[in-house]
């Protein structure tokens, strides 16, 4: 009796192991909640994204502000609740009704290169009037939508007045895990992510 209920214990830990495995690969733990407003006076809108797929890549650009230029180091976190190639959800947009994805972008302390890896803390939300200091901040949230034939962007960016946060909870191995609240007038995104590292 005892050695039944042994290998029935065995067979469930292997079976919830294979699952929670499965559920990380896939970006398990990720729920977004999205609200916007397609005009000042309209009724808030608020969408759910249940995240499917998850990848973070790193890469190197300039920003430029008032005739300045920084060389800084970009990390930018996908979301999305619809499978893809992890390769190519960067650039694969959502391609049908309910098909949502967001991109968390968070740039790296001064003087970092591709290879920095990020860092756990709390990156505020990055403002207009940084110029080109952005370094340790939170930068734009692209959040795209599918909705009535075409891609729509709802996303938080610094064009307008911001508030908010990403925290980064910890970074092991090639995973990254973090939470993230950031709003302007118009449009809020909040919720919790578990992205994968694609190296480069």
């Amino acid at each position: 009796m005892k050695t039944k209920f042994h290998l029935a214990l065995m067979v469930f830990s292997a079976l919830a192991l294979s699952i929670a495995c499965t559920s990380w690969m896939k970006g398990g733990g990720n729920r977004l909640v999205i609200t916007y407003k397609t005009d000042k006076n309209a009724a808030p809108i608020t969408r759910e994204l249940l995240g499917k797929q998850s990848v973070m890549t790193t890469s190197e650009l300039t920003t430029t502000a008032n005739g300045q230029a920084a060389r800084i180091v970009m990390y930018s976190i996908y979301v999305a609740n619809y499978d893809s190639d992890v390769k190519a959800l960067e650039t694969q947009m959502p391609s049908s009704d309910d098909q949502i994805k967001v991109e968390i972008q968070v740039v790296a302390a001064e003087g970092s290169t591709a290879s920095t890896p990020l860092k756990t803390a709390t990156y505020t939300a990055s403002q207009f009037s940084d110029g080109i200091n952005k370094f340790n901040k939170a930068l734009d949230i692209r959040v795209k939508l599918f909705e009535k034939g075409k891609v729509l962007d709802q996303g938080i960016s610094t064009v307008s007045p911001r508030k908010g946060f990403v925290k980064i909870n910890s970074v092991v191995d090639d995973s990254v895990k973090g939470e993230l609240d950031m709003s302007d007038d118009f449009r809020s995104v909040k919720g919790e992510f578990n992205a994968k590292i694609v190296k480069q």
